[in-house]
């Protein structure tokens, strides 16, 4: 069995990156595996800086290596310094999942209390510099529409990004 491949979904908090994994596993035609940074984030004993940073590492090598062995992923963190270098090799989609700053803060609300407020810390800056593959936004498109949309798309070879991505900072 040949390596899966990954389809990254990059977004601030509450953007629907979660919603659209979900979709994307419905609609799939071959399995695919979600694995949220959430889940990683749930098995720390604490958030503090190095722990968390640590964790991110870890989990990106995981999403790596699950693909490697196989599996197709879908994962929602996004780190061009890291990811590029660990996913060289894989075949690789880009989603930059966008949201109106109104929904995201609607949609945090519901969240428990420890779980708001970073949607609008990351709003104006997550995707500054960083290129997709192809970009949604999720407060005009239904989460059916945006998980067709990115099975439609190309993926790309890591390695080849990473090359682009030496000669231009994403």
């Amino acid at each position: 069995m040949g390596a899966g491949e990954v389809i990254v979904l990059s977004g601030t908090s509450a953007s629907g990156k979660t919603t659209l994994a979900e979709e994307l596993q419905r609609r799939a035609p071959a399995p695919l595996q979600y694995l949220p940074l959430d889940s990683f984030i749930d098995m720390l004993p604490c958030l503090d800086e190095p722990v968390f940073e640590a964790m991110v590492v870890g989990y990106h090598h995981a999403v790596a290596a699950t693909a490697r062995a196989g599996n197709n992923v879908v994962t929602d963190h996004f780190r061009p310094d890291l990811d590029l270098h660990l996913y060289r090799g894989l075949r690789v989609l880009l989603v930059g999942v966008h949201c109106s700053l109104d929904e995201l803060l609607r949609r945090e609300a519901g969240r428990p209390e420890h779980r708001r407020g970073f949607a609008a810390a990351q709003f104006g800056h997550l995707h500054v510099g960083r290129a997709y593959d192809i970009e949604l936004d999720t407060t005009e498109l239904s989460p059916e529409q945006s998980a067709d949309a990115v099975l439609g798309c190309r993926r790309r070879d890591a390695s080849d990004r990473m090359l682009t991505a030496q000669g231009a900072a994403r």
